[in-house]
């Protein structure tokens, strides 16, 4: 099974950071995810199944059962001015069985 994260106020975003929704009042912070079983960082990518898709990753192999995947999160500085208020992000994610 694999797994693509879809930035869902920027659908074209490609890097590993979120950006904030249009809800959000602080700015020059954005949010990152990680796995959490490894830590590894994840980019966004297009909200796709297709096999290979830009920034698709392996979650596991699995048969018919519940599967849970550890995500964790953090708030990083993307400008030199950060002003203070909510830092909401929306993420999308799409599954491949491939």
């Amino acid at each position: 099974m694999y797994t693509t994260l879809t930035d869902a106020s920027h659908p074209a975003n490609v890097s590993n950071v979120l950006s904030l929704g249009a809800d959000s009042t602080a700015s020059g912070v954005g949010i990152q995810v990680l796995r959490g079983d490894n830590n590894a960082l994840i980019s966004y990518g297009p909200d796709s199944s297709q096999a290979g898709n830009l920034n698709q990753w392996f979650v596991g192999q699995f048969g018919n059962v519940d599967v849970t995947i550890p995500l964790k999160a953090r708030y990083v500085q993307t400008a030199s001015d950060v002003k203070a208020g909510t830092a909401n992000g929306r993420a999308t994610f799409t599954m491949s069985y491939q």
